[in-house]
């Protein structure tokens, strides 16, 4: 059996970050910020500090009980300094925190090769990241080698972005989270990024239906990564999906890839008769059985994880609209499905969903309905929804919703950097009977 809200409570009381700790690293990261904006070293080649890893793909646990701590990962972007070196970087980073009373007992616990970690009382700490730009990409340094090597953390972070929304109602998100939880609960030798990747890669446009619901999405994905790795008899190559030049296989050897097999496939099983037990009681057991005795058996609904359209309040920048504005009820009967073209004088088109790419600025933007089940008559209406820094000073985070001119088509542009979607409603007696998302990553370059 499924057991939703079982399976709700224990994502927000077991695997979710507590509330206080999450705090405890947006605090972290401001200032460090703050420091290094006011470093005499660095603040005239300050560029901007970007949140990086699990914390910004939001598949941050929390550590089990007396193991393990939680970090933050971020990308210091700097100015290229002239003269120096990859490795100088690190250690100028390193010598403006140990030079400090805040920081010099802190700073570099770790020794790692291409960052500099600040390690907070108890069990956090954060891996500062150093990068210049360089042609029209970004390169990190690697103090032991004393090379630069490319980097692209906006990319990844867009292209994990896109691909939960696959998934729908961030079920890719919260399937990540429980399997990490599973991975360090049962000691499954598999680091984060590859987890990650590996579990991005597995989700599919044509299965949409089989994210329902969360216990549903969980057995699917867990199924397709056992599948993976029963596919490979020695560790399979996964590469970085936007920067094909980075492999993260270097984190397995045969043995701990024969050991993450081996585990996986166990646990496969358990989760497969858990899910198929028409038995309530014995269904309980058996997801214990996978999750621990903390797997609640009697849970009731958490309104905090009630899908979006039963929250009583809806999160909204200003001039952003939803249906519920206009009067219009939702009850999707049918399927609509968008995509857009993207040209540029000089460049051949392409359809936005056939790339996992951001798209530059300036590029023109015609977004189409490619599928509708709906009968006609109907009426269909769209949304712009613009997101970000860049957006957001030039006050134009929009979010109003706009009838179609009667083409079921919708022109715009890509003006500002940032992750920011579009929605297509169709609408019939008054009621949305059918809807669609499509995300819009725009990265920085024209």
């Amino acid at each position: 059996m499924k057991h939703i809200n079982s399976f709700q409570k224990f994502l927000e009381d077991e695997v979710n970050l507590n509330p206080n700790r999450v705090e405890r690293i947006k605090d972290g990261i401001e200032t460090v910020e703050t420091f290094i904006k006011n470093s005499d070293v660095f603040k005239n080649y300050f560029v901007r500090i970007v949140p990086q890893g699990s914390y910004r793909q939001k598949t941050i646990i929390k550590p089990l009980i007396g193991e393990g701590d939680f970090d933050a990962d971020i990308l210091l972007e700097l100015k290229e300094i002239e003269g120096w070196s990859p490795k100088r970087y690190l250690e100028a980073l390193h010598d403006e925190f140990k030079n400090t009373e805040r920081y010099k007992d802190i700073v570099d616990r770790r020794g790692k090769t291409r960052c500099v970690t600040l390690d907070y009382a108890d069990d956090f700490h954060i891996d500062i990241i150093p990068s210049i730009q360089r042609g029209d990409g970004s390169v990190i340094m690697n103090k032991t080698t004393d090379q630069f090597e490319p980097t692209d953390g906006d990319g990844y972070a867009l292209w994990f972005e896109r691909t939960n929304t696959i998934s729908t109602n961030d079920f890719l998100i919260h399937v990540v989270r429980m399997t990490k939880y599973l991975r360090d609960r049962e000691g499954i030798p598999m680091k984060s990024v590859m987890l990650t990747t590996i579990m991005g890669g597995l989700v599919l446009n044509s299965t949409r239906d089989l994210y329902s619901d969360l216990p549903t999405a969980f057995k699917v994905l867990f199924g397709r990564l056992d599948e993976y790795l029963q596919s490979h008899v020695s560790p399979p190559v996964v590469k970085n999906p936007v920067l094909p030049s980075e492999s993260f296989t270097r984190h397995w050897d045969q043995e701990s890839f024969e050991e993450a097999r081996d585990k996986v496939r166990d646990l496969r099983i358990k989760v497969e008769e858990a899910y198929a037990e028409a038995d309530p009681e014995t269904s309980i057991k058996l997801w214990q059985d996978v999750f621990g005795d903390a797997f609640p058996s009697d849970a009731g609904l958490i309104p905090g994880l009630l899908p979006r359209t039963q929250n009583a309040v809806a999160r909204r920048d200003e001039g952003e609209m939803f249906l519920s504005d206009l009067n219009i009820s939702e009850n999707i009967k049918y399927s609509v499905a968008i995509n857009a073209n993207v040209t540029q004088n000089g460049f051949r088109a392409f359809l936005l969903k056939n790339t996992n790419w951001p798209i530059a600025k300036k590029r023109k933007l015609k977004f189409i309905i490619e599928k509708c089940t709906v009968p006609e008559p109907y009426s269909v209406k769209w949304k712009i929804k613009n997101t970000g820094a860049e957006a957001i000073s030039r006050d134009a985070l929009r979010g109003e919703i706009i009838d179609d001119i009667g083409y079921r088509t919708r022109d715009e542009s890509s003006l500002y950097e940032g992750e920011h979607y579009v929605e297509c409603y169709v609408i019939k007696d008054g009621v949305c009977v059918a809807k669609d998302k499509l995300e819009v990553p725009i990265g920085r370059g024209e």
